[in-house]
């Protein structure tokens, strides 16, 4: 339960998805070849921890979680849990910057986004983005062996992107 409290600590903070977001131009951006290439959410996380908010937003709704994407070896989305535990604190600490600073964040954001949408009565765009939030959770729920806090930051992600679906029912 304190996982729970931990993932979506700070869920509540306003979004705002303007163009105007970052000073950042269009040439400083990685450049996502495929939204079903090798490390596709890793390059999206990324793009996220860079400041770059809508182009990691866009990026997130168009991965087609029916492909999935694929990690090098070294991504903490590839790891067991066995695998996790043997890696230095350090390292151990970076895997979790990925997820603390970059995903939990942007899918939060996305989250907002939706809220934003459902209050204005575009009910559309708001499943589009609860969806992408749920589909990304999903995602990192699949492997049982997989590392163990991917999995509840994936359980907290669908349930919190199933409570706002069926609110807007």
């Amino acid at each position: 339960m304190l996982i729970l409290v931990l993932v979506f600590a700070g869920c509540k903070k306003k979004a705002s998805h303007s163009p105007d977001e970052t000073d950042q131009s269009e040439q400083e951006l990685e450049v996502i070849e495929s939204a079903n290439g090798p490390d596709y959410l890793e390059k999206v996380i990324k793009i996220w921890s860079q400041g770059n908010k809508n182009v990691a937003v866009d990026e997130l709704l168009q991965i087609n979680w029916q492909k999935k994407p694929y990690f090098s070896d070294e991504s903490v989305f590839n790891l067991i849990e066995q695998e996790y535990v043997l890696l230095s604190s350090s390292e151990q600490a970076d895997h979790m910057n990925t997820l603390t600073k970059g995903l939990k964040p942007l899918c939060f954001y996305v989250i907002e986004l939706g809220r934003e949408a459902a209050n204005i009565g575009n009910i559309e765009k708001a499943k589009l983005y609860f969806q992408a939030v749920y589909n990304c959770g999903e995602f990192l729920t699949e492997n049982p062996n997989g590392v163990k806090i991917i999995q509840l930051i994936g359980k907290a992600l669908m349930k919190k992107s199933s409570q706002e679906l069926n609110n807007l029912k």
